[in-house]
């Protein structure tokens, strides 16, 4: 077992042991559980800072299409088609474009390299641990538990195939769903349409966007009946 795993285990161990103190009503056991906790999630968000600097000073692929992703962004920064006809030097791959049009202006400033893309990636996943932060947040009504909920996303790294600080669109659409989703349940019909641009922004960073923003449109549509949702 190595340190991520146990790491993992020992989370859900304790959040086990923390839900049945505090039903049995241990006064001090759920003291020192959450701050355990607290301590493990602070650990969970440190380590996966560590691994992402890491990740986007590699020098080479950290998989074998960040080459590819690079390929087209670069066809991008140069005006040049993203999509031609395929030819032996190059094939496009079926992703849609939003990732290589948003790292141009990094791609100029910082260098059309694989690192620099990988930093574009990681805005992303940044703009992911906010929004579980602020929603749980929301929800409970406790920073506690935003911080808890930002520690188990960080300790979940793995689940996601290490792909959120690689040079590919996960981290982007990852961040439009959670972002589009906190607004579109939002009370605020403005709130509302500019959670659908979100998720609609997100469909243009990988295909997959297409389910959270349908399912977002059906259900502002179940909500304020067919007419009221027709701007969406």
């Amino acid at each position: 077992m190595n340190a991520r795993t146990f790491l993992e285990h020992a989370v859900i161990a304790i959040a086990l042991a923390f839900a049945v103190a505090a039903v049995l009503g241990w006064s001090r056991i759920p003291r020192a559980l959450s701050a355990l906790l607290t301590i493990l999630a602070g650990a969970s968000i440190v380590g996966l800072i560590a691994l992402v600097v890491n990740h986007v000073m590699f020098p080479f692929n950290l998989d074998l299409m960040e080459s590819v992703v690079l390929q087209h962004a670069r066809r991008a920064m140069h005006g040049q088609p993203i999509y031609p006809v395929p030819t032996p030097r190059f094939v496009p791959l079926a992703y849609n474009a939003l990732l290589y049009i948003i790292a141009i202006p990094f791609l100029r400033i910082f260098g059309d390299t694989l690192q620099t893309l990988r930093v574009v990636s990681v805005i992303g996943l940044a703009g992911s641990v906010v929004a579980i932060f602020i929603i749980v947040r929301e929800a409970t009504r406790s920073a506690w538990w935003g911080v808890i909920a930002t520690g188990l996303f960080c300790a979940a790294y793995p689940v996601m195939d290490a792909y959120l600080d690689t040079a590919h669109s996960d981290a982007w659409l990852l961040c439009c769903a959670l972002w589009g989703t906190y607004l579109v349940s939002r009370e605020s019909r403005n709130a509302h349409l500019a959670g659908i641009l979100v998720l609609v922004a997100g469909f243009w960073f990988k295909q997959h966007g297409a389910v959270f923003a349908g399912t977002a449109l059906l259900y502002l549509t179940w909500r304020e009946g067919i007419r009221a949702s027709l701007v969406y």
